[in-house]
């Protein structure tokens, strides 16, 4: 009988989750300031929060994460707040997606016109790019606030490009809730723009008074705890 070989896949599939780590720790983005994940602080493991499975044992099985750990330390209101940071980055990300794909070709403008170094805008948006896909590939739950801060400096890095190359076009400010001097709401409730509840009986969307009127959480919602 042969001898059984060592096998190291690491060799050919490196570690791919290496973003989600970084993600978590608050680490690895371009021209921000480290910030751990409040996960992170609190030392909970992956586990803690992947607690289902999905696949098969021919495919090969995943831990993924799941509501129901959120609600077993938090209760029942954070049933899907997941969701609303999925949306609410994902919504971010969306919003410069075609500045990325507008500085690229800005780029090449200036190049083939051959009188502008586009070197420093290269890199303005090499390490936009970056922090874009380390939120992307890193899924911003793991760290939320962290996410948000690579997200606009990625949009600051556009911005700089484009103006290093002489373009007149810009990237707009990021349309998202204001968030006020101390207000901590938006560290957790992260996308809520994007929820549609029910109040006084109606259908409301949260994004009339967050996105369009700029109102605080504080003009509707108590800091008290209810019940």
């Amino acid at each position: 009988m042969a001898e059984p070989v060592a096998i190291n896949c690491q060799t050919c599939h490196p570690d791919h989750h290496a973003a989600q780590r970084e993600l978590y720790m608050g680490i690895g983005g371009q021209d921000t300031v480290p910030k751990a994940g409040p996960m992170f602080l609190a030392r909970v493991s992956c586990e803690g929060c992947h607690i289902g499975h999905k696949g098969n044992s021919i495919e090969g099985v995943t831990r993924v994460a799941e509501p129901a750990a959120c609600m077993s330390c938090h209760g029942t209101s954070y049933a899907h707040i997941q969701d609303g940071w999925t949306q609410g980055l994902g919504n971010l990300i969306n919003q410069l997606t075609p500045y990325v794909q507008l500085v690229a070709a800005e780029l090449k403008k200036a190049e083939s016109g051959g009188t502008t170094d586009i070197r420093e805008a290269e890199k303005l948006y090499q390490r936009a790019t970056h922090n874009i896909e380390l939120v992307r590939y890193g899924k911003a739950a793991h760290n939320v606030e962290y996410s948000s801060q690579l997200v606009e400096s990625a949009r600051k890095n556009l911005d700089e490009a484009l103006k290093s190359v002489g373009s007149t076009h810009r990237v707009p400010m990021l349309e998202q809730p204001a968030i006020p001097a101390g207000g901590t709401c938006l560290n957790c409730h992260f996308g809520i723009e994007t929820n549609v509840s029910e109040f006084g009986g109606k259908t409301f969307p949260h994004i009339r008074h967050t996105l369009a009127a700029q109102l605080d959480c504080s003009v509707c919602h108590s800091s008290q705890p209810k019940g």
